[in-house]
């Protein structure tokens, strides 16, 4: 049986299978072939996304501004009387119960994108690290920049020695790993690390450099008679037997005998 061809153009038309759609995606241009070049330009994106994730919690921001704006129109709408009318005022109009139903409807989106800018944030901050094994540090004698700075009485209960020693094993990182000239400083409320270097970018490689590996770490301090699980409470208690050290920054016979074998 033949179908009329009005039909037939019908049933082809409902039967066919459509196109798929092609959503195009954006093209990432490549990072620049010059290691700093690479490290600024990443940098940068995480200096965006810092300003991005401060900004949600702002009191000037527009959902806050939003917010407001629905409480006191709901304290109006409660009380149309009430002439002078200010945020405080309209909570208490309102009521606790309402004003936190109004605010969860603006914290779950803007929690998600926080959580999703944490989330971009610890892969540049994981990229960065990577980047700044090759990136080349300006050295400039006398251009000093303030590299870490630790508030003077974080180890008050250790002594002031405490404060000093985890600052100067810093300035050690940055001079005997990322190889930088730094001296520490010492302030009324701080102790301070300077680095000579030519730019903040700088300060921001050489940050990413410069890392004792943990048993160096763990030798620096016995050799400046500091206790390391001042700094580290969970270093397990072992670890110097384990590793080879002694408590005065030096190795062990042991360790040293497997080094010449």
């Amino acid at each position: 049986m033949t179908m009329r061809p009005d039909i037939q153009a019908l049933f082809e038309a409902a039967t066919a299978i459509a196109e798929p759609v092609v959503v195009p995606v954006p093209k990432v241009p490549p990072l620049p072939t010059d290691p700093r070049e690479a490290f600024e330009q990443v940098y940068a994106k995480l200096l965006a996304l810092r300003a991005e994730e401060s900004a949600l919690y702002a009191k000037d921001s527009p959902d806050q501004q939003a917010f407001e704006a629905e409480v006191m129109e709901a304290a109006r709408a409660k009380s149309p009387k009430v002439k002078k009318l200010d945020l405080a005022k309209a909570v208490s109009i309102v009521g606790e119960a309402a004003v936190a139903d109004l605010k969860a409807k603006y914290a779950a989106p803007l929690e998600a994108r926080y959580n999703q800018l944490r989330d971009q944030r610890k892969t540049l901050e994981e990229e960065l690290g990577t980047l700044a094994d090759n990136a080349p540090i300006r050295v400039v004698e006398g251009a000093w920049k303030c590299a870490h700075s630790a508030y003077s009485g974080a180890y008050r209960s250790a002594g002031p020695r405490y404060d000093r020693g985890s600052a100067e094993l810093r300035a050690e990182e940055f001079r005997d790993v990322a190889g930088v000239p730094a001296e520490v400083r010492e302030s009324k409320a701080s102790f301070e690390v300077w680095i000579a270097v030519e730019s903040d970018l700088d300060v921001q490689i050489a940050r990413r450099k410069a890392a004792f590996t943990i048993r160096e770490w763990v030798r620096r301090c016995w050799s400046k008679g500091l206790q390391p699980r001042v700094f580290q409470a969970f270093l397990p208690h072992d670890y110097e037997a384990k590793h080879g050290l002694d408590y005065f920054g030096g190795e062990t016979k042991s360790s040293i005998d497997q080094k010449d074998q």
